[in-house]
């Protein structure tokens, strides 16, 4: 009787299952399968599939990749789609998290940055037949899957935060690096400063330790990513050090200290409340260059997640050249002459005299980049202001010598204009502005800072 009863229930339960599964695929093959093309702003109500029977998990999305022929472009081009049957979630909607919504979203938008990298490969590779696509596009399609079970696997579906961070951080990237604008990493075209921001930091300028500064930030994925250029154009390997006792002082872990001595350290510590630090300190003169990512994590798993997307960004960042970008910027003022002066101080005779002046040195609040010798052998240097109110107009103002009092340089585009002839001979000048406002008083305040006058060619 007892062999029987058994039999039964097992018999009722394979019932069960049977009816389940004939009702998952009867709800699957009730609608044509509804795929739309990618958004970044899905909704639970794109979900409409039946979820898996028995699954662990609370949603799921269906994505991939479409190759189709594009008559307005007249070429191939890869779509990232999401067929909305085979997309599902378990329970009420209301019951479902944005977290969740996030990590399917992000899911899609895999999908997407393998779309993008296929049509660069495309667009690299115009004008060729299906057969030539596909197998980049095999190819394609397998990356996408290993990264989609990996992101999956570490992020454990979305419950370890800091590997959920991570990659978000690295697919937002992937969608930059393969935009049709061909988004490159933010350039601070006055200090060089390069790194790569997977979306438009904010950017300020204004003053730390009483020395110009510009700012970029990022608060993003439960982190907050900085770039900071500190100008000074006297002594900048002395904030190292400062940054370094302060840092020891908090008991911080130092690496790479055989390089402090040429301004190079990274910078790991966390607090007693567990907020996170990681940075790396380089100075070239005349900057200290900050890259900085600063996040809160209680537990080593998420810790883990945070520190690779940090090392990620810290990586990123460069120091480029751009004195080509003021050269050009400068062309436009027909700088180039044969004679000693440049023709735009031909063109723009003031000489501006002031019998004494007073100078306000313990707050500079100008940072510049340069000075920038052109082929003409006329300096340029690119000037930008941290406190002051674009709109407020300044008299700008050189200082080569006391004896030569002050010479009044006007330019165009924040940029002031050394001819030649008389930068010849100095090694140093002093350089920033008179506010217009005071402009009239018999010893006016300038605001300035010394800048070393290149000696070569």
């Amino acid at each position: 009787m007892a062999n029987f009863v058994r039999r039964k229930l097992l018999v009722s339960g394979i019932s069960i299952i049977i009816i389940l599964i004939t009702l998952g695929l009867r709800h699957s093959f009730r609608f044509n399968p509804e795929t739309r093309l990618w958004s970044d702003s899905i909704k639970w109500p794109d979900f409409r599939g039946f979820s898996p029977p028995f699954t662990k998990y609370d949603a799921g999305i269906s994505s991939k990749l479409n190759i189709v022929y594009d008559s307005g472009l007249n070429q191939y081009r890869v779509y990232a789609t999401m067929n909305q049957s085979k997309s599902w979630f378990k329970g009420d909607m209301d019951s479902l998290t944005e977290d969740l919504l996030r990590h399917e979203q992000y899911h899609f938008n895999l999908t997407e940055a393998c779309a993008r990298l296929m049509n660069t490969y495309i667009t690299d590779n115009p004008d060729k037949h299906l057969g030539f696509y596909q197998i980049k596009l095999s190819d394609v399609m397998i990356t996408h899957e290993k990264m989609q079970n990996a992101y999956d696997t570490e992020s454990d579906h979305s419950r370890r935060i800091g590997q959920q961070a991570k990659w978000e951080y690295k697919i937002d990237s992937m969608l930059l690096v393969n935009s049709i604008d061909k988004v490159n990493p933010i350039i601070d075209y006055y200090s060089g400063a390069s790194a790569f921001f997977s979306s438009q930091p904010i950017k300020r300028l204004r003053d730390a330790f009483e020395l110009p500064t510009r700012h970029f930030e990022l608060k993003k994925y439960g982190v907050n990513l900085s770039l900071i250029v500190i100008q000074n154009t006297e002594d900048s390997i002395s904030l190292l050090s400062k940054g370094l006792d302060l840092f020891e002082k908090a008991k911080f872990k130092i690496k790479s200290p055989e390089e402090v001595k040429n301004g190079n350290v990274i910078i790991e510590g966390s607090d007693s409340l567990s907020n996170n630090y990681y940075e790396l300190w380089y100075h070239s003169y005349p900057n200290q260059y900050i890259a900085s990512v600063y996040f809160n994590s209680h537990d080593s798993l998420s810790k883990l997640g945070y520190l690779e997307l940090a090392k990620s960004f810290i990586n990123s960042f460069k120091i480029m050249n751009t004195d080509s970008i003021w050269i050009d910027e400068a062309e436009g003022y027909s700088l180039s002459d044969s004679t000693e002066t440049s023709t735009f101080l031909k063109t723009n005779p003031e000489y501006k005299r002031h019998p004494c002046f007073v100078r306000h040195s313990p707050k500079r609040i100008s940072f510049l980049r340069g000075p920038i010798r052109a082929a003409t052998g006329d300096l340029l240097i690119a000037h930008d202001y941290s406190e002051r109110n674009d709109s407020v107009s300044f008299d700008q103002v050189v200082v080569l010598d006391e004896s030569k009092g002050i010479l009044n340089v006007y330019g165009g585009n924040n940029m002031f204009y050394i001819p030649e002839r008389i930068a010849r001979g100095n090694t140093v000048a002093q350089i920033g502005f008179i506010l217009q406002s005071d402009s009239s008083k018999a010893c006016p305040t300038f605001y300035n800072q010394l800048v070393k006058i290149p000696t070569g060619d």
